[in-house]
């Protein structure tokens, strides 16, 4: 079923994206320094998570952070204390090598991550669309559809090897999920792959932009 992203505009409710269906599910994982959760949890110790910015999962100007309070809390019930900072992700992959920070509330797995971080269950499905300006040709596309079309996408997001290796796509890898709606508004890409609540959050807080 195709989804149709809204945003309120003049009172008036106008469609700005249309997404395909879902393209992929992705699994939101904790992940911790070997060793990290079970020594905060016997000497009191505050865990030291560090996450990039992801709004409404890590952070928002609302103070909203979906994933963050949710691990957060998991962590409390169990006795152990967390908090959450906000960095690059540069900042983040290097602060974990050096244990500056115990782990991250919001990561992907894949297998390059897994040689040094342990992963909890997943606790969250990101639903991930493939999503384009107001009139563009997106029913019932596929990854597979996209050869020759050039396709926004977060340059260290782990996507899967379904996505990354998608035959003659054209990945254009932006810093962060703005700076790709930022891209696809202003035409210098075709699509843009995205989880469904990231675009929705991204397109209520800029309706007259997303709007064109």
């Amino acid at each position: 079923m195709i989804r149709r992203l809204q945003s309120r505009i003049s009172q008036q409710q106008i469609e700005v994206l249309t997404p395909t269906e879902m393209m992929k599910r992705s699994l939101l994982f904790i992940a911790a320094v070997v060793m990290a959760i079970p020594t905060m949890a016997t000497d009191g110790s505050e865990l030291r998570l560090a996450s990039d910015s992801w709004p409404p999962f890590t952070d928002s100007p609302t103070g909203q952070r979906v994933a963050v309070e949710l691990v957060h809390t998991a962590l409390e019930r169990t006795g152990i204390k967390a908090t959450t900072t906000v960095v690059d992700w540069k900042e983040v992959e290097r602060g974990l090598r050096t244990s500056k920070y115990d782990g991250s509330a919001a990561m992907w797995r894949n297998a390059q991550r897994e040689r040094h971080l342990l992963f909890s269950e997943p606790y969250l499905e990101n639903r991930l669309i493939l999503i384009g300006r107001k009139g563009s040709e997106v029913e019932g596309l596929n990854i597979s559809d996209l050869a020759g079309k050039r396709v926004a996408a977060v340059r260290h997001y782990a996507y899967g090897d379904e996505i990354k290796k998608a035959d003659g796509v054209l990945f254009v890898n932006g810093r962060n999920d703005q700076d790709n709606l930022d891209k696809l508004l202003a035409g210098d890409v075709e699509y843009m792959l995205v989880d469904e609540l990231v675009v929705r959050y991204l397109v209520a807080s800029q309706p007259e932009e997303a709007a064109n």
